[in-house]
Formats: C-alpha cells, sequence, structure tokens
C-alpha cells in the first residue's frame, strides 16, 4: 500500500527525529530553520525560538565568529565545508565535538540565499581518540625505560666476563644489570657451597 506523503511529511519526520544537528540559516548568519536535535543544544524549547536569532546569542563570541566566517566563506565560494572537527560550548557550558558540514542553500533558481548544516556528535569517539593516544603515550614511556639485551655476546669462556662495546670486560652481574631492568640477590649453589665451605656444606647436608 503506497501513501502519497509531500516532500514536506518526510522533511519534517527527519527533522523531528534525527539526532544530528540540521540548521538552515540566510546570508547574514540568522536561523531560518532548526530541527529538535539543534535546538536542544542551544538551550531552547522548541526549534521555533531559534529563528532569527544567530550564533553569536548561543555561543562564545570567538566561536561564533569563526561559524560566521566559515559561513561566509561558503556563500562567497559556493564550496562546501565538510567533516569539519570543532569542540563547541554552548551558553550552559557543555562541550561537545562535531564533525560539521556545511553547504550553500539555493532557491528555485540557482541563487544562494544562505547556508545549511549538518552537525554530528563525535565527543564519544574523540574521548575514546584521547584515551587510545594517552595510553599510546604511557606504553611510549614505559618502554623507553626498559632494557632489553639482545644480539651477540662476547663472553669469556674461561672466567665468564662479558666485553662491552668499548672493549672492557665486566662480570657477567654487572653487565646485565647495566643492559637491563634486572637486579641480582648473591647466594651460593650446592656445588660452590661444597666447595669454598666443605665443613658448612657436609654439616648443612648431613647435620
Amino acid at each position: 500500500m503506497s501513501h502519497n506523503f509531500s516532500n514536506q511529511f518526510y522533511v519534517e519526520a527527519l527533522m523531528e527525529n534525527i539526532p544530528d544537528n540540521i540548521y538552515f540559516k540566510d546570508l547574514h548568519g540568522k536561523f531560518v530553520k532548526v530541527n529538535k536535535s539543534q535546538s536542544k543544544f542551544l538551550g531552547l524549547k522548541t526549534p521555533e525560538e531559534a529563528i532569527g536569532k544567530t550564533d553569536f546569542d548561543f555561543f562564545k563570541p570567538e566561536q561564533a565568529q569563526k561559524a560566521y566566517q566559515d559561513e561566509q566563506r561558503i556563500i562567497e565560494t559556493g564550496e562546501p565545508l565538510l567533516y569539519k572537527e570543532e569542540l563547541i560550548t554552548n551558553k550552559k557550558n557543555v562541550s561537545k565535538w562535531f564533525s560539521v558540514t556545511k553547504a550553500p542553500l539555493k532557491d528555485a533558481s540557482g541563487g544562494t540565499i544562505g547556508t545549511f548544516g549538518l552537525s554530528r556528535d563525535i565527543t564519544r569517539n574523540k574521548e575514546l581518540e584521547n584515551e587510545r593516544e594517552a595510553l599510546i603515550t604511557q606504553l611510549s614511556e614505559a618502554l623507553n625505560h626498559v632494557k632489553t639485551l639482545q644480539g651477540l655476546i662476547p663472553i669469556c669462556s674461561h672466567c665468564k666476563k662479558i666485553r662491552d662495546d668499548d672493549g672492557y670486560w665486566h662480570e657477567v652481574e654487572v653487565y646485565i644489570r647495566d643492559h637491563s631492568t634486572v637486579e641480582f640477590s648473591h647466594g651460593l649453589c650446592e656445588s660452590c657451597l661444597r666447595d669454598l665451605y666443605p665443613n658448612f656444606y657436609t654439616k648443612k647436608r648431613y647435620g
């Protein structure tokens, strides 16, 4: 079963339900129409309250000025602004990240009569991106503090000392300590205990 709805019906359904902020402005940057999501972000009870107002009524002057300049450039050049990421703070001091797309608004004859735009909330994506970058930074800093041993290590076959890159010989534990994060605790194995302290070894073993 088909329904003969007007184009206006479909536009209104979109404006009423889409979670993205949609707005139309005249040549001077005044709102001529906004959707429910945009009016909510502006802190208004109804979309109609935005009509005739500008970004300067809702945002910080520097933010409003940047938006106005972008829209005037669109009007002058006819070129759209695509996926610009902006941190926007409303009059309730609520800040959100948006991916902003704007384009010239034209009449039936092709003349530019203003601009229209869609701002998509990407705040959560930005938060995840920042968390990921912070984690990468933490991991990089941790790795900078980790020393690893790799490649060939020249070791004396008799005394077991290790030669460093400058030609000096070091005890094994000294070399490993200086080239890694390993710390040593010292003791005696069974064989060395028996050879060095036979009486103590015998007493320990059989006493």
